[in-house]
């Protein structure tokens, strides 16, 4: 709270009193990820089969969207149910169980998404997978409502707990299947903007913050209009 005090302003920086990592909480949770991926690359290398001559064919596009939402529905549920504790492990590695099965099951779309080449070989989500998540989501959260309010009593909470997970997975993978399409549609050709900022994306996200802080600790004692000092910061950054 007292870190900026004594060389820059003597207001508080921020409310919490415990060092928290803002909006760089995911380079932790990043790095879990690829801990787990290099353990996880280095047990197939010694322990997995000789790999077959003829492949299996690869599952639709919908069928491992839909097994991602439920797997991180039942990995999260789990979690939620067992009460696994969470918090910040020596100031950096941010542990959270339940939140992991999101990130991790994203993770691993994308990894299974780069090994299909599914961007290269032209096979990216479309309308009807987002449509066929929509309808997933209406089935699950109107499962989740159904038994909330008509049977709640006797209906066991497990059960309504995975639903209203799976419905939150749903709709977490139907922003994803919006957002890689309208950028497929609309950001998809060539740009020199466009090739910077993607080369760039997360050197901007790590760098912008800074930027914003030491606009935000200048303009404290700026009796100015609210409106006027975020359109400040926003520019800035």
């Amino acid at each position: 709270m007292s870190g900026f005090s004594d060389w820059i302003t003597p207001i508080a920086f921020v409310v919490n009193p415990q060092f928290h990592q803002m909006h760089c909480w995911f380079t932790s949770v990043l790095l879990q990820l690829f801990a787990l991926l290099v353990i996880g690359r280095a047990a197939c290398y010694y322990w997995a089969p000789a790999p077959r001559p003829d492949p299996a064919a690869p599952w639709s596009l919908l069928k491992v969207l839909v097994f991602t939402a439920l797997a991180i529905a039942c990995c999260k549920a789990l979690f939620v149910l067992l009460q696994i504790p969470s918090g910040v492990f020596a100031l950096f590695v941010q542990v959270s169980p339940a939140a992991f099965s999101t990130y991790g099951g994203f993770f691993a779309l994308g990894l299974y998404a780069r090994h299909r080449n599914w961007f290269s070989d032209a096979q990216v989500p479309g309308w009807k997978h987002f449509g066929a998540l929509f309808g997933g989501l209406v089935l699950a959260g109107g499962a989740t409502a159904s038994m909330y309010f008509l049977a709640g009593e006797i209906v066991p909470q497990p059960l309504m707990v995975f639903t209203g997970l799976l419905s939150e997975a749903f709709l977490g993978l139907m922003v994803m299947v919006a957002g890689v399409g309208l950028t497929r549609r609309y950001m998809n050709k060539p740009s020199r903007l466009n090739a910077h900022l993607a080369a760039n994306s997360y050197y901007v996200y790590l760098i912008h913050y800074p930027i914003l802080v030491v606009l935000r600790l200048q303009m404290l004692t700026w009796d100015a209009p609210t409106a006027v000092k975020y359109l400040i910061a926003f520019a800035g950054t």
